[in-house]
């Protein structure tokens, strides 16, 4: 497939699955206006960048859902005005290897993109579809 799809774009489709590695809560912006404007030169750019959009809505939504319920369960457990705080630290940890796992993700879906080919995942819930 690589053979179709020309090299400048598979670098642009791997750029955008690497900003969402290096930066990711920012990426979500910077995707959304690359993938704006680009979606249109090939349909091989438009569902990658849908993909890396579609990543970065998980990672900041997957965090703000595991923060908020962290929250929940340390509250109703250890109180909410515990002075311990060996329960935030183990959330924490546990929130860095969530992050890590989607930067990981991002990586590889940039190698797949960088090669021509598309990686889909069950794990990443599209939240932007094709039309």
């Amino acid at each position: 497939m690589n053979d179709i799809i020309p090299l400048k774009f598979r670098l642009a489709a791997a750029g955008l699955h690497i900003i969402n590695a290096l930066i990711p809560f920012l990426s979500i912006f910077v995707i959304g206006i690359l993938w704006l404007i680009i979606k249109d030169i090939h349909p091989f750019l438009d569902r990658s960048g849908r993909n890396a959009l579609n990543c970065a809505l998980n990672t900041l939504l997957g965090t703000i859902v595991f923060a908020a319920f962290c929250m929940f369960v340390f509250s109703i457990t250890c109180g909410v005005g515990n002075q311990d705080p060996s329960a935030v630290i183990a959330s924490l940890i546990l929130l860095s290897f969530v992050m890590f796992s989607y930067s990981i993700y991002s990586v590889v879906v940039a190698v797949f993109a960088l090669s021509g080919s598309h990686f889909g995942s069950r794990l990443i819930y599209p939240f932007i579809r094709s039309i």
